[in-house]
């Protein structure tokens, strides 16, 4: 079976540009993580249970962001490939953003509320 990777970001958010790092959020509840230079794929996380739809990465580049329509948003170690916080809302996430500090967080709900909030990586 083809994963189709439905959206590969196209701002700082998703890029790792030390490493040259691409994450992707999949239609097949996966994280991808992939070497830009080489077009290998990293590795594949796993834990949503429905599509994820957004992606970012803490400022530190060891802490990957991904918020999906399973009405969850988790923090990933990139490196370990684990999920180590998970939040939980009434309804499914379409959109998550880092700020440029990354210690702000915006997410945008499906049914078009915006969640903010503030963490540390």
């Amino acid at each position: 079976m083809t994963a189709l990777c439905f959206k590969f970001l196209l701002n700082s958010n998703g890029i790792d540009r030390q490493n040259c790092l691409r994450v992707s959020g999949c239609y097949d509840k996966t994280i991808k993580v992939w070497d830009l230079n080489t077009g290998r794929l990293l590795n594949t996380l796993e834990g949503h249970s429905d599509y994820v739809s957004s992606v970012a990465i803490t400022s530190d580049n060891s802490k990957i962001v991904s918020a999906s329509r399973d009405n969850t948003i988790k923090f990933w170690n990139r490196d370990k490939g684990k999920c180590y916080l998970r939040y939980k809302f009434d309804e499914g996430m379409v959109s998550i953003s880092l700020s440029k500090n990354r210690n702000f967080i915006a997410l945008g709900g499906e049914g078009g509320d915006l969640y903010l909030g503030s963490f540390s990586a």
